[in-house]
């Protein structure tokens, strides 16, 4: 079974994504992940598709980023992430930049990208994977939690005031 790949091109973390997230429960429990399980507001503005997915830099993507410019584009030049390539800023990453723009109030989890990838010019992927990892996990139980998740599935804690502290 291939294995989960949380980091990414653009700057997402995958570890947080809903559709990982509900996929690995469904691996977990046996119980099949549907459209519905998502949440509305993330659901409302991506199109339907399989719940499925390994991570971006797998070869198991969610239908949804399978046609990804960027992903497309860093793959093909063998880049770990935008910012490794010679060619950053480019086309494609003006773009996420102008998408960023239009969707980040109704998917806010999507304002991260370009923070993240400026993070990277100074540090190393494991290091901004470890600080991802921490940053999306509960303080009271360590459960992982996804970016539109309001209580811990661990300890039932309320998350909605840790993203905003999170300030994604």
């Amino acid at each position: 079974m291939e294995d989960f790949r949380y980091d990414s091109y653009c700057g997402l973390y995958c570890g947080a994504c809903e559709i990982i997230k509900a996929y690995q429960k469904e691996l977990a429990t046996g119980v099949k992940a549907g459209w519905e399980d998502l949440p509305e507001q993330f659901r409302k503005y991506i199109k339907e598709a399989e719940v499925v997915c390994h991570g971006c830099k797998s070869d198991t993507v969610f239908a949804g980023c399978q046609g990804c410019a960027v992903r497309a584009c860093a793959r093909g030049k063998n880049a770990g992430s935008c910012i490794q390539c010679n060619e950053y800023p480019c086309p494609h990453t003006k773009r996420l930049a102008d998408l960023v723009q239009k969707v980040k109030e109704f998917l806010p989890h999507c304002k991260v990208m370009l923070r993240n990838l400026e993070f990277l010019k100074d540090h190393s992927e494991e290091e901004w994977l470890k600080q991802q990892e921490q940053r999306w996990k509960c303080p009271e139980c360590g459960a992982g939690f996804s970016w539109y998740q309001e209580k811990c599935e661990g300890c039932g804690r309320e998350l909605v005031s840790l993203k905003e502290h999170n300030k994604f």
